[in-house]
């Protein structure tokens, strides 16, 4: 394959990988089409480039253009900022890449093959930003600069450069896809030109910082994006923009009013991708973005405050909405009282605050319950969305190995789990706090990658997140660094659970103290709700094959399922011992069979009984044990009624008239001779046979001292 052709190859992945809006050709050793393409001046044939955009047919016809040149590839900075580091300097590079980590939580797509460049995606494109000149280098006295290049400017993403004869070839990592780059706001880019520009040594002038908080609706509608953040995903179930549109959109209108189109996509954006039905997330992702480019100025933080009213009650809005910034993450916690100053006058601002501050207990109607939104359920019937979930059983009944098993499941947005319907968000994580180790779960997670067919570089594994620490799940400042780390990691995008194991180790060794229980739940409930994700607590039985610890935790748990192993082989049964609000009530039971796969073992799901099922099939045990226990006393009795008490098999069966058979009556009387009630007394000839006598000791079963059959 020639270079030329292979360059052809790029276009075509650069254009499924949804850059078809940047993509665009450059002639080799030069930067044209230029700076000035936004004006259609191209500067070179053919003629359909002043269209200013490659058609997915126009492709093929670049080669034809080129001939046996190789055509090099660029983007337009159409919602894209592409930040080139025109620097040689490698702790420069590192300082740089620091602040772009700093700022923006992770290293965006970085270019190599030449001097480094960064690529970040944009809500909606903006202006080039002034370069800034640092430092020569001292090795080799070139000039070091960084360009921020926006709107009306590209740059080489595959081919030649026109200062370098080799190719610069590729993407750290491959070309991502345009819909998984995380949107960057106008605020982040300025913090990092700013940092940039405050270099030693730097020449440009600082951007000066803006506010896109400023209302777009009217007065009032506007309030800080924590309290919007807080209100929005802590009391507005979202419904879907297809089931419910015209809500939906007033709803991403209004954050954008109340917060500003910078922070307000990234929110609109955060709860849209709460609904857990079948969502396509570009098609979302563009009508927002239309939304922040054309606002409606009918809507605000008013809006919202009605909406999450209407489906959560004032009581629980009114609590989210007087959270500060602190208490975001963990809502319970007060935030701590300012000393008083001395002979201060209180502001005519704080006067109306106090005076607006909702009372306590305050009471709403039931009919306002008529409208309440229904059961949010993770797991169909079983695990609701954002409760706490307890999985218990002793050391060998495969609990880990099942939730785990859940884990994977929804991270990969498998549809059921356990034979239960399952309901995991788009994008969500799921975090794995292991306190026992993490040295088999690397075995478990390849075995079960392994049993499903899950590929190595498959984009959902990344989403299963191990962490290792032991945390201290009484202790509240331990929990909202676990909330943060966890919230920073997943960058807006849904927890659907997090799997503590074990409970035991997290709490301590107080487990059975009664503050010690209540404090841990507290934290687990607090956790659950205020990061909208479910706790799954992993817990083990006493040595009286009881759950450990005090009582409290079965009585605050939403869900408790206990976990017994089969010794004959492995095989586990759940039982749902509590499930609070489900319409399948408790008592039935899940059963998993451990597969064995390369050097561990994986759960799967065999059958289900209800509760009505598994009663059915206890009163057939129950009626099949007196039903035999019934044949015991009539073989004894026919033993008895026989000559001096003994006879051989075929006697007795001859005496009961044929009720059961000479097989069935042979299996009685060796249970009847394991309990003592029988005994072997010789062996008879019987018409040239040879049969086994024997000899009643006991008259009835009521005598029997080894109980039941």
């Amino acid at each position: 394959m020639s270079k030329a052709h292979f360059e052809i190859k790029h276009f075509r992945d650069a254009w499924n990988l949804g850059f078809d809006k940047q993509v665009l050709p450059i002639i080799e050793g030069t930067k044209r089409p230029g700076v000035r393409w936004e004006n259609g001046l191209w500067g070179c044939p053919p003629d359909w480039w002043n269209s200013l955009r490659l058609r997915e047919d126009q492709l093929d016809q670049v080669q034809s253009f080129y001939g046996n040149k190789l055509p090099s590839m660029g983007f337009r900075c159409e919602q894209i900022l592409f930040i080139d580091v025109d620097a040689v300097d490698p702790r420069l590079i590192v300082r740089i890449e620091q602040i772009l980590i700093d700022v923006l939580g992770y290293l965006p797509p970085k270019r190599w093959g030449r001097r480094p460049g960064y690529m970040l995606r944009l809500a909606k494109s903006m202006k080039s930003l002034a370069k800034v000149y640092l430092p020569k280098d001292e090795s080799s006295g070139e000039t070091q600069a960084i360009d921020f290049l926006g709107e009306g400017r590209q740059f080489v993403v595959a081919g030649r450069h026109k200062d370098q004869p080799e190719i610069v070839y590729w993407w750290e990592g491959g070309l991502p896809r345009f819909t998984d780059l995380t949107i960057v706001t106008e605020q982040q880019i300025r913090d990092i030109y700013n940092r940039i520009a405050a270099l030693p040594g730097a020449d440009a002038a600082k951007v000066v910082d803006f506010d896109h908080s400023k209302a777009m609706a009217g007065e009032g509608e506007t309030a800080p994006a924590e309290q919007v953040r807080a209100v929005v995903m802590g009391c507005m179930p979202n419904d879907g923009p297809y089931d419910d549109f015209e809500k939906w959109m007033r709803v991403c209108y209004a954050i954008i009013n109340a917060i500003g189109p910078a922070e307000g996509y990234h929110l609109a954006l955060d709860w849209t991708m709460t609904w857990h039905g079948d969502l396509d997330i570009a098609k979302a992702e563009k009508a927002i973005i239309d939304f922040c480019r054309s606002p409606r100025g009918d809507s605000g933080y008013k809006t919202l405050l009605h909406f999450a009213s209407k489906q959560s009650g004032w009581t629980a809005v009114r609590k989210v909405e007087s959270a500060t910034a602190a208490e975001v993450w963990f809502l319970d916690e007060p935030e701590p009282e300012a000393a008083p100053q001395p002979d201060a006058q209180p502001r005519q601002e704080d006067a109306r605050e106090q005076k607006a501050k909702p009372e306590p207990f305050t009471p709403i109607p039931f009919s306002d319950l008529d409208n309440a939104p229904p059961i949010d359920w993770l797991v169909d019937e079983m695990i609701p969305h954002g409760e706490l979930t307890c999985f218990y059983g002793d050391s060998r009944a495969f609990k880990s190995f099942c939730a785990l098993d859940l884990a994977h499941r929804i991270v990969h947005r498998m549809p059921d789990w356990a034979g239960m319907k399952l309901k995991a968000r788009k994008g969500t994580h799921v975090v794995y706090l292991s306190g026992e180790g993490i040295q088999g779960l690397a075995r478990r997670h390849k075995a079960w990658n392994q049993h499903h067919e899950i590929a190595k570089d498959n984009r959902n594994a990344d989403r299963l997140l191990l962490i290792g620490d032991q945390i201290a799940l009484v202790e509240e400042r331990e929990v909202r660094t676990l909330a943060k780390a966890i919230g920073g990691y997943a960058k807006g995008k849904p927890v659907d659970m997090i799997i503590i194991d074990t409970f035991g180790r997290a709490i301590g060794d107080n487990e059975n103290d009664t503050d010690v229980m209540r404090k841990a739940l507290n934290c687990c409930e607090t956790l659950a709700r205020t990061m909208r994700t479910t706790v799954l607590l992993v817990h083990h039985l006493n040595k009286k094959g009881l759950i450990r610890g005090n009582t409290s935790l079965f009585n605050g748990a939403n869900t408790m399922a206990e976990f017994s192993r089969s010794d004959e082989k492995l095989e586990t049964v759940m039982t749902a011992t509590k499930v609070k609000d489900s319409k399948e009530g408790d008592q039935w039971q899940c059963v998993f069979i451990m597969e064995k796969v390369a050097d561990s073992i994986v759960p799967t799901f065999i059958k289900r009984m209800t509760a009505d099922q598994r009663e059915a099939r206890q009163s057939r045990a129950s009626a099949r044990s007196e039903l035999g226990q019934s044949n015991l006393a009539d073989v004894l009795a026919a033993l008895n009624e026989l000559p001096q008490r003994r006879g051989t098999v075929k006697q007795i069966t001859a005496k009961l008239d044929g009720k059961l058979t000479r097989r069935t009556v042979q299996d009685k009387i060796d249970i009847l001779i394991e309990r003592g009630l029988v005994k072997q007394s010789g062996i008879q000839v019987v018409h040239g046979g040879r049969g086994i006598v024997y000899q009643a000791e006991n008259a009835t079963l009521g005598d029997d001292p080894g109980g039941k059959e």
